[in-house]
């Protein structure tokens, strides 16, 4: 089955005051000190007095996983049995956040598929 997970993050904020008995005190906004930064839009930009005083990485994502198996069993004789598997899986992350269903299901199935094939043959020997 497909799995296909996004996340975008906003209005960050730092802690200025981890004891304040009240949550809302606890942290302060970065509001338009915050840049992306635009060469890459992979980090954000902290603006303090003028000057970029620290930046982090943007923490938005895109997941997208598909895994599969296919078993075909045929048992031939009493107790003797062939499997054939095929297994199939398909992984990637992004750090940009795209909540477009018809989008992400594209690119997941544009990804390189890593392709696993088994064959297991049984056989019985009756002894008499």
């Amino acid at each position: 089955m497909p799995f296909l997970s996004s996340g975008s993050y906003s209005n960050f904020k730092y802690i200025s005051d981890s004891r304040a008995k009240k949550y809302n005190s606890r942290y302060t906004q970065l509001g338009s000190s915050v840049t992306n930064n635009t060469e890459d839009k992979e980090t954000y930009n902290v603006d303090e007095g003028g000057v970029v005083a620290y930046s982090f990485d943007n923490p938005d994502f895109n997941v997208l996983d598909f895994n599969s198996n296919l078993v075909v069993r045929w048992e031939y004789k009493p107790g003797s049995t062939l499997f054939v598997v095929w297994a199939q899986n398909r992984s990637d992350r992004v750090s940009v956040a795209d909540f477009s269903i018809n989008k992400n299901v594209k690119d997941l199935f544009s990804v390189f598929p890593g392709n696993i094939f088994l064959i297991k043959f049984s056989y019985r020997f009756g002894l008499a």
